[in-house]
């Protein structure tokens, strides 16, 4: 989380980028907390779960298809009521192509204008965690939207990429369920932590807020233990068994990025901003990869064999 703590001291545009379910507004919202906004609103908007039209005039107090038809006059569009706040725009993929034309020229605008006067844009993909192209697996997300909207770029792995944060996300989630129903907070046994830690999540934080609602309101003594979570004993069910195979998936892609990484340095004879340039990310996106993949800080150069004498 390296890059979402960089991105709580500035005001430029972040993008999350991650699977289903990972998390992004949770962080969407921690950045906002820790950042000096943090006293204004946080407003959010799901561009994939209501009609594009409503989406338009909800953002900019107007359908983009028809340019007369406006919002309530007591409806205020999203991008002016967030001023000196955060707007947090989910699934920005789904934007219609006219609401990403209009968004790029609001952010055009927006950064030329005082803290107080603009508001943080956040937004989140779906997409996967290793993407080296912004049309790549994004949809129909335009290019230079896609570069506007991520001048921080956060990378959002699925709850199997990171199951250190488990133990932290069922304390918070556990909280949660607990304050809402109005009943005490249990415990959860080593042994039921160990399984959680364990388990593959293909449905991330979905899926273990729903495991952990049942297991508090299945337990007796207000203790969660490995009975009380059932739906993840079973040995061999379909989630399990197609495990391996996304693993398998994720070291491919691991693998293709490493290799197209140290094929763009060597190409620019260990240059990394020349490298970044080639592979269309961020110098610090290349720094951040050579740290991940444990590669030599200084690149060597591999200089072409001269022909053998005969």
């Amino acid at each position: 989380m390296i890059d979402a703590r960089e991105a709580t001291k500035a005001n430029s545009p972040v993008m999350l980028v991650g699977p289903p379910g990972s998390g992004k507004k949770s962080i969407a919202q921690w950045i906002h907390r820790k950042s000096s906004r943090a006293n204004q609103c946080f407003i959010t908007i799901d561009a994939s779960h209501i009609p594009q039209t409503r989406v338009e005039q909800e953002l900019f107090g107007k359908s983009l298809n028809n340019q007369n038809e406006s919002t309530h006059a007591h409806v205020t569009p999203k991008i002016q009521a967030c001023i000196g706040g955060t707007l947090f725009i989910e699934n920005l993929q789904c934007l219609s192509t006219k609401a990403q034309t209009e968004l790029l020229e609001w952010i055009k605008q927006n950064q030329s204008a005082s803290a107080e006067k603009s508001c943080r844009l956040i937004t989140s993909v779906v997409a996967d965690n290793n993407i080296l192209q912004p049309n790549a697996r994004v949809g129909q997300l335009r290019p230079d939207l896609w570069y506007a909207a991520s001048v921080y770029r956060v990378n959002v792995p699925g709850l199997a990429q990171r199951s250190q944060d488990i133990p932290r996300l069922c304390e918070n989630i556990v909280s949660h369920i607990c304050a809402t129903h109005h009943i005490r907070v249990p415990g959860i046994t080593r042994k039921a932590m160990e399984l959680l830690c364990d388990y593959s999540w293909p449905g991330n934080i979905g899926e273990l807020h729903s495991v952990l609602e049942h297991a508090i309101t299945h337990t007796d003594d207000r203790l969660i233990g490995p009975s009380d979570l059932a739906h993840l004993n079973k040995p061999q069910t379909k989630q399990s068994s197609e495990s391996p195979d996304q693993d398998s998936d994720i070291e491919s892609i691991e693998a293709l990025t490493k290799t197209s990484l140290i094929n763009a340095l060597e190409a620019c004879q260990g240059n990394r901003r020349r490298a970044a340039k080639r592979l269309k990310v961020s110098l610090r996106t290349i720094y951040n990869m050579i740290n991940r993949y444990g590669l030599p800080k200084k690149q060597p150069v591999k200089r072409p064999k001269s022909p053998s004498r005969s």
